[in-house]
């Protein structure tokens, strides 16, 4: 099964994915998710990434979005649908989404927060290697090649 990336602007759309991703991640720990206030600093959060819905057999099953950095890609906003989650999708979107987007110039970067233990997981089983952490967030790095992590 292919996965495609679309390009798209439509930040609604984006958040809705957003949203349906993560909204029971807040209930599991007890915290409230106001779509007001998570929609506005969504939108605050977007800088010069270019984001893609992540289309498998003609349906959005995520997004993801990309920001070139002078050192790196970084990787942010990856986001599945909660449907879609703990099928493997996520590894087919992000091997099929280093491969697309492959520099062999520049590595792949991301983050997660540090409470995000299935993220953090995921990330470590995909090839990416901590390279700090902060009060919020854990750092990575991927030297990803075509011919395998």
């Amino acid at each position: 099964m292919v996965i495609e990336f679309h390009k798209t602007n439509d930040i609604e759309k984006l958040f809705r994915i957003r949203e349906n991703s993560l909204r029971s991640y807040f209930q599991k720990r007890g915290l409230v998710w106001d779509s007001n206030a998570q929609l506005k600093k969504y939108k605050n959060d977007w800088g010069h990434e270019k984001a893609f819905l992540a289309i498998k057999n003609g349906e959005a099953v995520g997004s993801i979005a990309l920001e070139t950095k002078p050192e790196s890609l970084n990787i942010t906003k990856m986001y599945m649908l909660e449907e879609f989650q703990r099928r493997g999708i996520g590894t087919q979107i992000l091997d099929a989404f280093m491969i697309e987007y492959y520099n062999p110039q520049k590595p792949f970067t991301l983050n997660t927060d540090v409470e995000n233990h299935e993220a953090q997981s995921f990330y470590t089983k995909l090839g990416f290697i901590e390279t700090g952490r902060d009060d919020e967030h854990i750092y990575y790095i991927n030297n990803f090649n075509q011919d395998g992590r």
